[in-house]
């Protein structure tokens, strides 16, 4: 698939999708591994998301 896609992945998070299985399902132009967080990152770690995002939305500039 052409879309870009960015993926953060949280260590409380109860899946993890490896990063090759991903490149070869979607067109991955942002990977974050953060530090702290789970499924509902925006409420837990709301900085940590929101740099993530803004981070991801550079890269489609």
């Amino acid at each position: 698939m052409d879309v870009p896609t960015g993926i953060a992945l949280y260590p409380r998070e109860k899946t993890r999708a490896p990063r090759r299985w991903s490149e070869r399902q979607w067109n991955v132009v942002h990977w974050a591994e953060q530090p702290r967080g789970g499924h509902f990152a925006a409420f837990e770690q709301p900085d940590l998301f929101t740099a993530d995002l803004q981070d991801f939305a550079r890269k489609l500039r």
